[in-house]
């Protein structure tokens, strides 16, 4: 047999979808349904046409196509054969350095001692980083086809890679769609990633109907990721890392995409939210000083508490048990709902504004303010409402 018989006879071929019975990547359930076929280029050491299914998980909404490549096809294809001809526009980059940055700043972060970028040609969106005004020291840059001297050849997702160094951030652009394990992947990346450290992924995002010119759907995309089929997966995977934020973002014209950051090791006291919830808790604390002190300006003869809130109880606590007791006992508290507070009974509006002057409103929060204004107004306009939290 020739060999242009036997190029002709492998043309003829079409590689055959079949049905998987492997569990979903993400939230390793097995319920998938068929969605589609598609013909596609075959990969070398396949048929030159593979006619592949695709499937969605019915539990996370991933999106795969069955057979996938064996490991090895891909191995081959991403070292010897794989190009992206047309460079990213440098908005790409950008957008997602300032992504990046703004969710790095919430914990105070203004530097990177050492970045790595996965899957790059070059280190574009580390330098899109310090664009955004996060500094970083050193970049480290790894590709299965390096372009440039810069660049490290390493393959990713066999359990196999060992970087040199641990990098304080690692970022995998447009690469977990291309991987065969995405969880070995992830576990792989993890491994470099410095404690207190961070791991950035983003994927195409094809809800959003805005590609452009731009094939998604393609021999060498595998996966699409729903948002919750990312938040499957990156729930203990990479093991001893949490989610800080996931997103989806249209705003870059033909690139739509979902972004997630994740974080080595447990959120603890020093995270955003507990630090946030620290100076929220001081805020109040200090309203609380200074609604107390404008309380005391007033006559309870002639002005009543207005509001069996969280707010009030708050200020009786500042204060404490017995000098409120001392100090404000004799203020009348009024609210339209509750009939009791701490012990004490409540008066209704009509009872306990009726040879009231004033109202000493105190809620703190601004529409309930209003609220309560708007009523006093209408029903008892005799009575001058005063905020005790300005």
């Amino acid at each position: 047999m020739t060999r242009s018989t036997k190029s002709t006879k492998r043309s003829r071929a079409v590689l055959e979808p079949k049905a998987t019975q492997a569990p979903c990547c993400c939230c390793l359930a097995s319920d998938f349904r068929k969605i589609g076929e598609r013909h596609e280029l075959g990969f070398r050491s396949e048929p030159d046409v593979a006619l592949r299914r695709y499937e969605i998980c019915a539990r996370c909404g991933l999106v795969r196509k069955d057979p996938l490549p064996a490991p090895e096809v891909l191995r081959d294809y991403y070292a010897k054969s794989w190009q992206f001809s047309e460079p990213r526009p440098v908005e790409c980059f950008d957008s997602a350095a300032r992504w990046i940055a703004s969710a790095l700043a919430t914990y105070g972060w203004r530097e990177i001692a050492r970045g790595l970028d996965v899957g790059a040609k070059d280190s574009a969106l580390l330098a899109a980083l310090e664009r955004a005004g996060v500094r970083v020291a050193a970049r480290d840059a790894i590709d299965p086809q390096p372009q440039t001297d810069t660049v490290r050849e390493a393959w990713l997702g066999e359990g196999t890679y060992e970087h040199p160094t641990r990098c304080e951030l690692v970022c995998a652009t447009h690469v977990l769609e291309h991987v065969h394990q995405p969880r070995q992947f992830l576990e792989d990346a993890g491994r470099i990633v410095a404690d207190g450290g961070f791991l950035y992924l983003e994927v195409p995002a094809l809800e959003i109907n805005d590609y452009g010119h731009a094939d998604n759907i393609n021999r060498a995309h595998l996966w699409h990721f729903s948002i919750p089929a990312l938040a499957r997966l990156s729930d203990g995977c990479p093991r001893g890392f949490h989610l800080v934020r996931l997103d989806m973002d249209g705003s870059v014209r033909d690139w739509p995409v979902t972004r997630l950051l994740l974080r080595k090791g447990r959120p603890d006291e020093n995270s955003p939210l507990a630090g946030a919830f620290r100076q929220q808790e001081q805020a109040q604390a200090q309203a609380c000083e200074a609604a107390v002190r404008e309380l005391a300006r007033h006559d309870p003869r002639e002005a009543a508490l207005y509001g069996a809130c969280e707010n009030l109880l708050r200020m009786w606590a500042t204060v404490g048990a017995e000098r409120w007791q001392e100090r404000f006992g004799a203020f009348t508290i009024v609210d339209a709902y509750r009939r009791e507070f701490l012990g004490a009974p409540v008066a209704t509006p009509e009872e306990g504004l009726r040879t009231k002057k004033l109202a000493l409103i105190a809620t703190r929060h601004y529409s309930s303010i209003r609220d309560i204004e708007r009523y006093l107004a209408e029903r008892f306009p005799h009575v001058t409402p005063v905020r005790l939290f300005r």
